[in-house]
């Protein structure tokens, strides 16, 4: 399913206008339009950052062994993990044969049963995850139950800025800016990332290790 981290009625509030303004025909249609950007903009945020801010419960994934006392998962922050399977042996739980890493920087990546926050990097207590191919199992719950204010915020600005060109391009062509046949946007009025949207996310953004 696909995310959409904005909320429809800050939205039409930071806003301001009505469905009139751009030429629609109902209020439901404006939810319907919003509801298209709201997708598209939470979309661009997570193809920049690599890594989406959802709430995934029960995943199951194999990983390489590192060589190394780390590994990361491809989900974070961990909120739970119910299972893990290293080399055939079913481990003991976080605290005993290994550990969720504290993140640097707490807070940002925090959520409900995962603080502090953490990157999603298990460190084995003793010896080191040895390589092999899929020698690690893990079936873990990670996420967020709400997506960060952040990441909220600039989405939903996002979504702004579109309606606002939108309802610009209406008014200065005095014909309807936003085709019903499945809503699709004239005038190429499409969300995109800011540098300043740039700029928060890098925070965010996972960084990707060989």
């Amino acid at each position: 399913m696909a995310n959409k981290y904005g909320t429809t009625s800050v939205i039409k509030d930071k806003w301001g206008g009505t469905y009139d303004d751009i030429g629609l025909s109902t209020s439901s249609d404006l939810d319907t339009l919003i509801d298209a950007i709201n997708e598209e903009a939470s979309d661009l945020v997570d193809r920049y950052c690599r890594r989406d801010f959802a709430y995934h419960s029960g995943v199951t994934e194999h990983y390489d062994g590192t060589g190394r006392k780390t590994f990361a998962t491809q989900g974070y922050p961990i909120v739970d993990i119910s299972g893990l399977t290293y080399n055939n042996n079913e481990l003991s739980g976080a605290g005993e044969d290994y550990r969720i890493k504290k993140a640097t920087t707490i807070g940002s990546d925090s959520v409900s049963g995962a603080t502090p926050s953490n990157a999603g990097i298990l460190e084995k207590y003793a010896g080191v995850w040895r390589e092999g191919w899929e020698n690690i199992e893990i079936t873990y719950t990670y996420g967020f139950e709400n997506p960060p204010p952040q990441i909220r915020g600039l989405v939903e600005d996002m979504v702004v800025n579109v309606l606002q060109r939108i309802q610009q391009s209406y008014e200065s062509e005095g014909v309807q800016s936003v085709s019903m046949d499945g809503f699709s946007v004239s005038y190429e009025q499409k969300p995109y990332l800011k540098d300043e949207h740039k700029d928060v996310l890098d925070s965010y953004r996972r960084t990707m290790i060989a």
